[in-house]
C-alpha cells in the first residue's frame, strides 16, 4: 500500500512551484529586417560569459508566395568587432541547422574576450523566388550580445 501525500505537503509543494522565479528566455530577437518577400531575424542570448562560446541565430523566413532559392550560393560573411572571435568567418547552407525552401536557421558561434558589448556584423546573401521570378538579396545586420 502506497502512502498518499498529506494535504499540507501538497499545499507546500504547490506553493513552492507558484513562488518559483520565471526562467529568463534563452534567446531574444534583437533585430528584424522585413524585406520584399522575406523576414530576417537575429536572435541572441540575453547575456553571455566572456571567454565562453555563445550562439546567436539568424533566421530567414520567406513570406507569401515566395520561397528560399536553395540552389543560390547562400552565404553569411561575419566581421567580428574588437575582442570578439567567431568559430567560422563564412557560413554557407551546409553550416545551417535548417536550410530549405521554407526558410533557414543558421547558428553563429562566437566568443568575447571581456565583459561589455560584443558586436558582429553579418552580411547575408541569398535569393528568394515565386512562381514568376527570383530576387537576389544582400542584408547586413548586427549581432550584439551583452557579455557579463
Amino acid at each position: 500500500m502506497r502512502a498518499r501525500p498529506s494535504s499540507l505537503a501538497l499545499a507546500c509543494l504547490l506553493g513552492a512551484i507558484a513562488a518559483a522565479p520565471l526562467v529568463a528566455p534563452t534567446v531574444a530577437v534583437a533585430e528584424t529586417r522585413d524585406g520584399p518577400g522575406y523576414v530576417l531575424e537575429v536572435s541572441t542570448p540575453p547575456s553571455c560569459k566572456p571567454g565562453a562560446a555563445s550562439t546567436a541565430t539568424l533566421t530567414l523566413r520567406p513570406r507569401g508566395a515566395w520561397h528560399l532559392n536553395t540552389d543560390y550560393p547562400f552565404k553569411i560573411e561575419l566581421a567580428p568587432g574588437a575582442g570578439v572571435r567567431v568559430a567560422k568567418p563564412v557560413l554557407r547552407k551546409d553550416d545551417a541547422r535548417r536550410f530549405a525552401a521554407s526558410g533557414a536557421d543558421v547558428d553563429v558561434v562566437f566568443t568575447a574576450d571581456k565583459a561589455g558589448q560584443g558586436d558582429i556584423t553579418a552580411t547575408v546573401k541569398f535569393a528568394t523566388c515565386d512562381d514568376a521570378s527570383c530576387a537576389v538579396h544582400k542584408e547586413t545586420v548586427t549581432i550584439s550580445a551583452a557579455m557579463q
